[in-house]
């Protein structure tokens, strides 16, 4: 059985993420929405929690952001 959990400790840039992601093709507004909502994430705690139950796993991704209305995103896998 394996159990496991990080925190983020580093993460690629924005310019990273952008030119993976391909958006120099966008237009500039909406390469600007994007690259805020990139922000918003990268500046977010993320903790990443693995448990596994025999041969089945799940994975939790917790997002802590720094804004009062919505602060806690998860993504549950598994």
């Amino acid at each position: 059985m394996f159990n496991g959990r990080w925190n983020r400790i580093q993460t690629d840039t924005v310019n990273q993420l952008e030119k993976v992601l391909g958006l120099s093709g966008y237009s500039s507004v909406v390469r600007t929405s994007l690259r805020e909502s990139i922000e918003e994430q990268l500046k977010a705690k993320l903790t990443t929690t693995i448990h596994q139950y025999g041969v089945n796993f799940g994975i939790t991704r917790r997002f802590v952001f720094d804004n009062e209305d919505d602060p806690v995103e998860e993504q549950i896998t598994g």
